[in-house]
């Protein structure tokens, strides 16, 4: 699964890529104090919901963000 199928950025992005981009982003937001807000965009194929969740889910597991 990537984002290789997405008809409109042409990207070609792994799932561990957006995940890895989306913790260093949060993780200095964090080092810094500055308040993090996440909304959830775009997704043009069938599968891009998978993409963001998982991504949101490591982030609210590595920050304790589910208590």
């Amino acid at each position: 699964m990537s984002l290789t199928g997405e008809p409109l950025p042409c990207l070609e992005m792994a799932p561990e890529g957006i995940k890895n981009r989306d913790a260093i982003i949060v993780e200095n937001c964090v080092k810094r104090k500055i308040p993090v807000v996440l909304t959830l965009s775009g997704g043009y194929s069938q599968d891009d919901w998978r993409l963001q969740y998982l991504s949101v889910r490591t982030l609210i597991e590595t920050y304790g963000m589910n208590k």
